[in-house]
């Protein structure tokens, strides 16, 4: 690798830096606050849900029950979406029930929507012509998205973190090298 294109790659991560630093945007409430959204959308829309019952659905956390969002940050968020008028609140206080409003469950309601439309469409186009159905490969198509995504943010917050340097970032191992190792160890050997 040049120079040149090394210098390329750093003036890249470092305006990535710069445009999602705390300082610039609230990145972590945003992300929260469409986190609880997304929750509240699958809740019980009507009735509403209450912070405890939305944490004792588990969509709040990792696997194993670990909160990956804490009690505080999720009542913040609810805070910051009423106050906007993202959601209704009513009840006593402590025992809140939360709901959405109405416009905003329409819009996320669409977005899904347009967005699992969208979805089967590039499946379909990915796997046209594969050997069975392309709706065979949706599940392991988002599975594999899902990891190839998660791995890459979960490197990017470390380098924005300070965690990792960008020579450590350039020197991971390339999708392509992922995939082959990804797909050596999920065929099966005759």
């Amino acid at each position: 690798m040049g120079i040149d294109e090394i210098t390329q790659k750093r003036a890249i991560l470092f305006s990535a830096r710069m445009q999602f630093a705390p300082e610039v945007q609230p990145v972590k409430e945003t992300a929260i606050d469409k986190i609880v959204e997304q929750n509240l959308l699958l809740a019980d829309c009507t009735k509403g849900v209450t912070l405890q019952e939305m944490e004792k659905q588990g969509a709040l956390c990792f696997s194993g029950e670990v909160p990956a969002i804490s009690h505080l940050d999720t009542e913040n968020s609810l805070k910051r979406l009423a106050e906007s008028g993202r959601l209704v609140a009513h009840g006593e206080r402590g025992q809140e029930k939360y709901r959405l409003s109405e416009p905003v469950l329409n819009e996320l309601w669409e977005t899904q929507r347009l967005t699992e439309g969208r979805f089967t469409r590039v499946v379909g186009r990915l796997f046209r012509n594969a050997g069975e159905s392309p709706t065979a490969y949706s599940v392991p198509f988002l599975e594999c998205l899902c990891l190839v995504f998660s791995r890459l943010s979960e490197t990017y917050v470390r380098l924005i973190k300070g965690e990792i340097e960008t020579d450590e970032l350039l020197s991971l191992p390339s999708r392509p090298d992922t995939f082959t190792r990804r797909q050596r160890h999920s065929l099966p050997v005759h």
